[in-house]
């Protein structure tokens, strides 16, 4: 492989190690140091599947009910703005994540974390809207530079079992255009795994072609040398 050769798959790998596309939000459970630690990244982008209803939201602390699916982040401002999901829903992610029936309050949060909250159970209480979500107040829905989302908690001498979370699969929650995600990380509750959801592929596949690119490039200068 020549030196252009080499150049254009470092190309493509760089190309591969750009961030996902916006329009998915991902919630990450992960086990780690005892303790469960769930944290929120991404964006949303469809501006005709989410509707806003109501006033704000305010003064929900952070919190976990399994067996509803529901999830909500205090951040550092404590109000938000609530939408229901009006596009073409799809995905596996029907109703709760584990069969714990008791709503969870985080024991400590990041307090510079965003508001931010998602109920996937419609069953939950017929007389409001579900499935739901809350943003922070004046979120902008972008194709091109939506607002992003990060948040966190931690519910401190806790794991998957006492606070009733699946543990394996994931799940998606389609609406439009836009992906909500649940995943789960790490493992043990005194062992390590990151709290941060998983980038993808990219970076890695980027690695891995520009490695193979430039060990491929020194080989056939070697070869030269010796010729």
């Amino acid at each position: 492989m020549n030196l252009r050769s080499s150049l254009r798959t470092l190309a493509f790998a760089s190309v591969c190690a750009l961030p996902l596309p916006a329009g998915t939000l991902t919630f990450n459970f992960t086990e780690t140091g005892g303790n469960v630690v769930v944290t929120a990244l991404g964006s949303l982008t469809d501006t005709t599947a989410w509707y806003r209803f109501g006033g704000g939201v305010t003064g929900v602390p952070s919190q976990i009910t399994p067996s509803y699916g529901a999830i909500a982040f205090t951040g550092a401002t404590g109000r938000g703005s609530p939408y229901i999901a009006v596009g073409t829903i799809t995905g596996n992610w029907t109703s709760g994540f584990g069969p714990g029936l008791v709503l969870k309050t985080a024991t400590s949060y990041s307090s510079s974390g965003d508001t931010l909250g998602f109920v996937r159970d419609d069953t939950v209480e017929p007389t409001i809207p579900y499935p739901f979500l809350v943003l922070p107040e004046g979120y902008v829905f972008s194709s091109v530079s939506p607002t992003p989302l990060s948040s966190t908690m931690t519910f401190a001498g806790e794991s998957f079992t006492t606070l009733g979370i699946n543990s394996t699969g994931s799940y998606d929650f389609n609406n439009g255009g836009d992906t909500i995600q649940l995943t789960f990380g790490g493992g043990g509750g005194s062992g390590g795994g990151s709290s941060v959801p998983d980038a993808g592929p990219g970076p890695a596949l980027a690695l891995l072609l520009g490695g193979l690119g430039l060990r491929q490039w020194h080989s056939s200068r070697r070869a030269r040398a010796a010729a």
